[in-house]
């Protein structure tokens, strides 16, 4: 099924009722401007007959019996012309557009459509004299015409204005909406916090109390999981750390070389199950991102203190590339140095034997970590923050590194990236991860 716009609908079904509303509004006021235009029209034919035929009726009678041409008044415009008969059907006096010749229409008494005139017919009270008071039926017509003239302009020019008020409106109500989009939209996937309402119109606010509601109940589930995974791990490490003690103390009982082995190999799952609880415990703080202490970070000390650290536990080489002044982040010092430290675990873990892992740190609050290994499938890629995800399946890693480098990442507005190949050779493996530079890089200088 086809989406379909509310606000296209809303704006053309606005316009089109309000422009059908003002079409019927101008054809009942020219019905009504008609039917009253006639009436006065009418009235006019009428006064000017009963006048003029009372007059007539003087004038002829005291001139007795006058000539025609004598009485014609003096020649002007007009639009009303009558003709005045005696009993015997003779033309006694006209105006002086009438024709000399009778106008043929109708001689009883009342209103007249002839061919193209509106004639009124009226006699005198004696019935010796009769008139015909006509006018055009064009002329009434051009009147409606300007009356529709003086009508219609004013809402042809003002019908633009309406609908760029119709679509100022409905835009006004679209944006809204969409500010109640952006204020879903900038939410990271960790922050479950209540919308505020404030800014929103009153329509919207059912709508935000049902997203509220949900983001509520998301909250209390996610809580459950991350408690439940966060026990776990805690438990588990008091009964590992005793197992590994134990399997030591056994190791350096004399146990024939079999047994040894056995040992160690218990000795090597238990340490790695060791450093899955505590990564582990390290997502579920990541992933709550409660307590954040968001404060200027000095990157670069991060990074300097976490590869001498890794470099002595792991024998790994890291070259570092790093800028001239000091580094200031906007982030929590805690979490970006958890961050930091997965990337470095995980660059010495899958780094070809015997390579180095590049290290550098750009001005603009930029870490890339480059070491050497097998291409990466851009499919793998993408699965790379998912948790328990390995771009191989070897025996190294727990595959939570990299999903607690994108939570935090998440949290710290920091932009992650991954790509494969990194080296000219078509080998290697790439982890860029953008900060948000703090105003203490302003004064990194002086310190």
């Amino acid at each position: 099924m086809a989406a379909h716009s509310i606000n296209r609908r809303l704006y053309y079904r606005i316009v089109t009722v309000v422009t059908v509303l003002w079409l019927l509004v101008v054809v009942g006021v020219t019905w009504v401007v008609k039917k009253e235009s006639d009436e006065v029209f009418d009235s006019s034919l009428q006064e000017l007959g009963q006048r003029v035929l009372a007059l007539s009726t003087l004038q002829i009678e005291r001139d007795d019996h006058p000539e025609q041409e004598r009485l014609q008044p003096v020649k002007h415009d007009e639009y009303l012309t009558y003709q005045v008969f005696d009993r015997n059907g003779r033309l006694r006096l006209r105006s002086h557009n009438a024709p000399a010749e009778p106008f043929g229409a109708p001689r009883t008494p009342g209103f007249h459509d002839f061919g193209s005139r509106r004639f009124y017919v009226d006699a005198s009270s004696d019935h010796n004299y009769l008139i015909q008071v006509t006018e055009p039926i064009e002329h009434r017509k051009h009147t409606i015409t300007h009356v529709l003239d003086f009508l219609l302009l004013p809402l042809l020019l003002l019908w633009p204005v309406c609908v760029g008020v119709i679509y100022l409106s409905v835009r006004d109500a679209r944006n809204s909406f969409a500010l109640f989009t952006a204020k879903i939209a900038e939410r990271r996937s960790a922050d479950l916090r209540p919308l505020d309402k404030d800014q929103l119109p009153v329509e919207l606010h059912q709508i935000s109390n049902a997203v509220n509601a949900l983001m509520a109940r998301l909250k209390q589930a996610l809580d459950a999981e991350r408690s439940l995974a966060a026990n776990s791990a805690h438990e588990l490490r008091t009964p590992i750390a005793i197992a590994i003690n134990q399997l030591d103390l056994l190791r350096s009982t004399g146990l024939p070389p079999t047994a040894i082995q056995r040992v160690n190999a218990a000795l090597d799952k238990l340490r790695g199950l060791q450093a899955t609880a505590i990564k582990l415990l390290q997502l579920t703080r990541a992933e709550s991102g409660v307590a954040l202490n968001m404060q200027p970070v000095n990157l670069t000390q991060i990074l300097e203190l976490l590869a001498g650290e890794l470099h002595y536990q792991t024998r790994a080489r890291y070259q570092f590339s790093l800028p001239d002044k000091l580094v200031w982040v906007h982030g929590d010092l805690d979490v970006i140095g958890i961050a930091i430290q997965n990337l470095l675990e995980n660059a010495g873990k899958y780094a070809t034997v015997g390579t180095n892992i590049e290290i550098e740190l750009k001005h603009n609050g930029t870490l890339t970590i480059k070491n050497d290994c097998d291409v990466i499938s851009p499919e793998r890629l993408g699965d790379l923050t998912r948790p328990f995800m390995r771009a191989s399946q070897g025996p190294q890693g727990s595959g939570i590194g990299l999903a607690i480098v994108a939570t935090i990442a998440s949290h710290c507005n920091a932009d992650l990236h991954f790509s494969s190949p990194c080296f000219a050779n078509g080998r290697g493996f790439e982890v860029s991860l953008a900060f948000q530079l703090s105003p203490q890089k302003l004064i990194s200088s002086e310190t």
